[in-house]
């Protein structure tokens, strides 16, 4: 993958060598660490050791690394169907997957080569009007949209990044008022595009220069809350954010020509990594490279409350990546791309997505360390409920450092069962 993909998070000056000798031994030592062992390398505090030991942890990993494929590095989307869970995969070398869970096993049911289709990756996923749609990431030929009524059979309702090549990812996919719509990433300089669709098939345009500013290179997050489209954007600057009640005309909400600032008016503010209403309330999570990201929230659409900056207390947090609503907490995923020294993924929830916030895993978990104590484990990116249990998906590391040691992406499932907790400041 490439830097217009995914920004560069880890800058190395050794050689390459030696940098894979580094991660071998930083992830051979922590999983040849028991879990409590871990747990105090990262100096967690006695209170919450005590805590870990006292219950049976809840997290099980349900699949082989990366579904028996190595090369599977990212659990990039998950969507419930039909009744299985579905996952797409990022796979630079042989083309994405789509595999099915049923609750107990996993079956591939849709791939696309790189090598002759230049996909990479299944990056977002939605259900609308019963049929099941998957969106890929294209940097040769440009983004394309599948859809399924049965899970198995497959059908080609968008390529070429809809007559741009240069949108080479479709993101954000949301339902609203009855229209699909679906942003696209385009670096190109012209901008980013949203477009819609009744019926999934025939679609149109209703933006295609960035919402008037072409460094809004990716119409990154949908959501809709108090019955409007909200559009956060990926910006070469600072983020920016948008609303509308009709689809075709759009207001400010963040950025230069509206009373919040760009980027919250916080520096390296550039991604909106995801929009999820929870409580009433809509949270905005950031991707920041340079402070760690951070995490708003707001009541009207208008004015914003901090919630969380510098990453929750470490600036290598770069992404809130992933919110879900479970089990009346509100539930992130964070990204952390430092595997250098020894960090990764984590997963944090809070009740009132305010104060109080749980670190289940990361620095001083609760369960597990950073990734689940695999650093190579580097987000975690993906949250879904099925069958009343959360399942967790993973993103691992793919410079070309790693890719020695890599696994591939890991599912976790957590039962909903509940074990004293340590609020982490």
């Amino acid at each position: 993958m490439n830097a217009s993909t995914q920004p560069d998070q880890v800058r190395v000056n050794t050689r390459k060598s030696s940098v894979a000798a580094a991660v071998r031994r930083s992830v051979a030592r922590l999983l040849a660490m028991p879990v409590m062992a871990v747990l105090l390398h990262f100096a967690v505090l006695p209170a919450q050791a005590a805590d870990a030991a006292a219950c049976t942890p809840s997290f099980k990993r349900i699949n082989d690394g990366g579904f028996g494929e190595r090369n599977n590095l990212y659990a990039w989307s998950m969507q419930v169907f039909n009744g299985q869970l579905y996952v797409g995969t990022l796979n630079n070398i042989d083309g994405p997957q789509i595999w099915r869970y049923d609750g107990s096993t996993w079956q591939k049911v849709h791939s696309r080569d790189a090598a002759t289709t230049g996909n990479t990756g299944f990056r977002s996923m939605i259900v609308f009007n019963g049929l099941l749609y998957a969106a890929t990431v294209n940097e040769l030929q440009g983004a394309e949209l599948w859809r399924t009524a049965d899970g198995t059979t497959w059908e080609n309702v968008a390529s070429g990044g809809l007559g741009t090549p240069a949108n080479i990812s479709f993101r954000g996919l949301t339902i609203y008022n009855g229209w699909l719509y679906m942003g696209t990433q385009n670096q190109s300089g012209t901008g980013s595009q949203l477009w819609r669709s009744r019926d999934g098939s025939r679609w149109r345009a209703v933006n295609q220069n960035g919402f008037g500013d072409v460094t809004n290179e990716s119409t990154h997050s949908l959501a809709v809350f108090h019955g409007q489209l909200y559009i956060g954007t990926t910006n070469s600057v600072r983020l920016q954010m948008f609303r509308t009640t009709d689809g075709t005309t759009f207001q400010q909400v963040v950025g230069p020509a509206a009373p919040v600032a760009a980027g919250f008016g916080i520096q390296g503010n550039t991604n909106t990594q995801h929009l999820y209403v929870y409580n009433k309330r809509m949270y905005v999570g950031t991707g920041n490279l340079n402070l760690g990201f951070s995490i708003h929230r707001t009541t009207d659409g208008s004015t914003y409350q901090r919630v969380a900056t510098g990453g929750a207390g470490d600036a290598n947090n770069f992404f809130a990546w992933r919110f879900l609503a479970y089990q009346d907490r509100l539930w992130l995923g964070t990204g952390n791309f430092n595997v250098l020294g020894g960090e990764g993924g984590s997963v944090l929830r809070s009740a009132d997505g305010l104060s109080n916030w749980e670190t289940l895993v990361g620095r001083g978990g609760q369960y597990y360390s950073y990734g689940f104590n695999n650093v190579l484990n580097w987000g975690v990116r993906t949250l879904a409920e099925y069958n009343q249990k959360l399942y967790i998906g993973t993103a691992q590391c793919w410079k070309s450092y790693c890719d020695p040691v890599t696994t591939g992406a890991e599912v976790w499932e957590w039962s909903g069962e509940t074990c004293p907790a340590t609020a982490t400041p």
